[in-house]
């Protein structure tokens, strides 16, 4: 995530004709509530954390992109919505449920502050073990609604 509000999504796959560079990326975008057109996508470099999850290599076919990724997708962008939750939190001197996000915003009463200017907080913050997940029902980009 750049201060200039972008997200750069790296994608283990190779674009086959199976629209995965759209719909990855879309997956990310709704659960970090992000402005989708400040996505970016590129190519991730060849590493093991980028391994398919059924098959154990970095790799693309038979159409299980999507399907392998679905969830670990959502879980990145979950993510990647609660630590900036919590580096706003901090910023604001609120409890972090007293937050929420709004199109690549954390809102918090009359603060604001883009993803952007919470992002290095937010890379500085522990990881988590565990993040909610929205409710797919309400998706906008993902045509889930």
């Amino acid at each position: 995530m750049g201060s200039d509000d972008s997200v750069t999504i790296l994608l283990a796959h190779s674009e086959m004709g199976q629209g995965i560079w759209t719909s990855l990326p879309m997956l990310i975008a709704e659960e970090l509530d992000a402005d989708w057109s400040k996505i970016k996508v590129a190519h991730a470099k060849a590493a093991p954390v980028y391994a398919h999850t059924t098959v154990g290599l970095q790799m693309t076919g038979g159409s299980t992109t999507t399907l392998s990724e679905f969830d670990r997708y959502r879980q990145a962008g979950a993510t990647a919505r609660a630590l900036l939750v919590q580096a706003a939190a901090q910023r604001f001197g609120v409890k972090p449920t007293d937050c929420r996000t709004e199109t690549g915003v954390v809102i918090a009463g009359n603060h604001r502050a883009r993803y952007g200017e919470l992002a290095a907080a937010a890379a500085k913050l522990p990881s988590l073990d565990a993040v909610t997940l929205k409710d797919r029902r309400t998706g906008s980009l993902s045509g889930s609604r």
